[in-house]
Formats: structure tokens, sequence, C-alpha cells
């Protein structure tokens, strides 16, 4: 919020008035960040697939490793959704938060059919709000 919250900067110089616009974008980021970002609760975890240390050269751990159900459901409902009702769900936008908005809101609450569908849930529940 401190990001949307910052006020251009004035300098008076040589008799002239320059005003600085501050633009901020994430470009690059440290591990702290990025374990935010990613969920991750150890900083020595790895954040795409969350193998710590102990295990990281254990290869028949490695090789059992189970794949991220979750994440290949919220990948299929995001693209159901913008396939059936051109909105894009929760994905990260530079300087704004995310996609989620008013207008995404109304239009997915718009269509409780499609919706209940692609979520796999009750249409009823998703007319109830």
């Amino acid at each position: 919020d401190e990001i949307n919250n910052l006020q251009p900067s004035v300098e008076n110089k040589f008799g002239k008035s320059f005003k600085v616009i501050h633009t901020l974008y994430c470009t690059m980021i440290d591990g702290k960040v990025c374990n935010v970002l990613t969920d991750q609760k150890s900083t020595t975890s790895c954040n795409i697939c969350g193998v710590n240390p102990k295990n990281i050269n254990d290869l028949q751990y490695i090789k059992e490793l189970q794949i991220n159900e979750e994440y290949y459901k919220k990948k299929q409902i995001q693209e159901g959704l913008k396939s059936q009702l051109s909105i894009t769900v929760d994905v990260v936008k530079q300087r704004y938060g995310t996609t989620n908005d008013g207008n995404t809101a109304r239009r997915f609450f718009l269509n409780p059919e499609i919706v209940s569908n692609v979520l796999g849930i009750n249409q009823a529940l998703i007319e109830r709000f």
C-alpha cells in the first residue's frame, strides 16, 4: 500500500522546478521475498519443490516427490475461467496486487452455471452470493 501512496518529489534547482514521479517495479527479489511469494516456510528449502538441504542429495527421496495437485487444480480453474468467461483470476499484476477486482468478481457471479462447472461445486452455492 505504501507503493500506491508514493507522492512525487519536487526539487527547485537553477531557477527551475523538477517533478519526479516514482514508479516501482519488482525486478529483482531476494530469498526472503521469494519465500513469501512462494509460501515457503524455511529459507533453506527449495522454492520450487520444497526440498530441504537434508534431502536434496537423496535421489530416492527426490524420485518419490509428489506432484503438487493444488497447483495443477488452480491452473485448471484459471484456464477454465479464462477460456469460458475471458476472466483472469488470481494472477499478480505489477503495481496493482492481483487481477481479482470488482469487474472480475461481477463477471464471475453473473455466470453461476459456467462457474459451477469450472469449479466443480454446486451452482446454488454461487448464486447465494
